[in-house]
């Protein structure tokens, strides 16, 4: 059990520096990109590391993100990357069967955004 509380904590670390970052994106754009690159890689691979959904605690109190928090990370995010926030890719759910694929527009903002309201809660 040790270890799934480390691992726990491992993961608790990432996501605050996580949130801090995003929460005051102070950098440059470009400082900031590879600011919140490394600190989402580090998410990840804490996240990969957690144990078991089953060997958690359901009873555990977690804090939940409201729509204004979403808002005011969005926010704060739009503006650190300013108008390079936007991204585009090639729509492909799993394989495109026709040979096609819809090319999309994404948001770092609302990419950003969401992962904070996973990290914090619904």
């Amino acid at each position: 059990m040790a270890d799934h509380l480390q691992l726990a904590t491992d993961f608790a670390h990432a996501a605050n520096r996580f949130v801090d970052l995003i929460s005051n994106p102070a950098d440059s754009p470009d400082t900031f990109s590879l600011r919140l690159l490394e600190s989402l890689t580090q998410l990840y691979c804490a996240a990969l590391s957690l144990p078991d959904a089953a060997d958690v605690d359901p009873d555990l109190d977690f804090h939940r993100s409201t729509d204004d928090e979403w808002r005011t990370v969005y926010q704060n995010v739009a503006n650190a990357f300013g108008e390079r926030v936007h991204y585009w890719l090639t729509y492909d759910p799993i394989y495109p069967r026709d040979g096609s694929g819809d090319v999309v527009c994404g948001s770092l903002a609302d990419d950003c955004a969401d992962i904070h309201r996973d990290i914090i809660g619904p």
